[in-house]
C-alpha cells in the first residue's frame, strides 16, 4: 500500500467515525483507534479493514435505511462505502491473484474494461492484463 492509498484510506475512517459516531465519547475512543494507524509500521489494507470491521461492528446503524444512507455519503464523497471495494483496489488485487474470484471482482473489471478511457488512465499493459483475465473468466463462466 503506497502512502497515497494509506492516507486516503485514513481520511475515509476519520469520516466514517466523524458520520456514525454520534457520542463525543465514541467518537473520541474510535479516533483514537484510528490514530494508531498513522504508525509507520501499519501498511497493510488488512489492519485497515480491521479496524473499520470494529467500527462497523459497535457503531454501524441496524436500520438498513439509513446503513445505505450512510454507504452513499461515502461512496459520493470517496467513491466506495467499504475500504478495499474501490475499482483501484480490487484490480490490483485481481492482478496480484492472477485470476477474477468473486461476482464483484467480475462487475468492477468489466467496468474498467468497457470504458476505452481507462487504458490511459490504468496504463495499457494493465488494461490488457485485466482483460485477459476478464476474457479468461468469461470463457470458463462464473461459478
Amino acid at each position: 500500500m503506497g502512502p497515497t492509498e494509506k492516507q486516503r484510506y485514513l481520511d475515509f475512517l476519520e469520516a466514517k467515525v466523524e458520520i456514525v459516531a454520534d457520542d463525543p465519547p465514541k467518537r473520541a475512543y474510535f479516533e483514537g483507534i484510528v490514530a494508531r494507524l498513522y504508525e509507520p509500521n501499519v501498511q497493510s489494507l488488512a489492519q485497515f479493514r480491521d479496524v473499520e470491521d470494529f467500527i462497523d461492528a459497535i457503531i454501524r446503524p441496524d436500520d438498513p435505511e439509513e446503513r445505505r444512507e450512510f454507504d452513499r455519503q461515502f461512496i459520493e464523497r470517496f467513491g466506495f462505502a467499504r475500504i478495499g471495494t474501490d475499482p483501484t483496489s480490487i484490480s490490483r488485487r485481481v492482478l496480484k491473484r492472477g485470476h477474477i474470484k468473486t461476482l464483484e471482482e467480475l462487475e468492477v473489471v468489466r467496468n474498467l474494461i468497457a470504458n476505452q478511457g481507462n487504458i490511459e488512465s490504468l496504463g495499457a499493459r494493465t488494461y490488457d492484463q485485466l482483460a485477459l483475465l476478464l476474457d479468461t473468466k468469461e470463457a470458463e463462466g462464473m461459478e
